[in-house]
């Protein structure tokens, strides 16, 4: 976490799209498979709040970095 963290300050400290999109792609990755393994857990017993407020924040940022990436990418087109 803390690498992902370092590179995350990295990132937003870039100038340019070339520099950050594939820790764009990382992240991206990271979250819908978070999402992904969370959910396959959720589904199948009962489950307190806390656990879909984790899922739910991760979701959010899925999009969050699916949004970022798509936009970047149209920059650079």
């Amino acid at each position: 976490m803390l690498a992902l963290a370092w590179g995350s300050f990295r990132g937003w400290r870039a100038r340019e799209w070339a520099e950050v999109e594939i820790l764009v792609e990382l992240e991206v990755i990271f979250t819908v498979l978070a999402c992904v393994g969370l959910l396959r857990h959720l589904l199948f017993g009962w489950w307190p709040w806390m656990p879909w407020l984790i899922f739910a924040l991760f979701a959010l940022f899925a999009v969050a970095w699916i949004v970022f990436l798509v936009q970047g990418k149209r920059r650079t087109d």
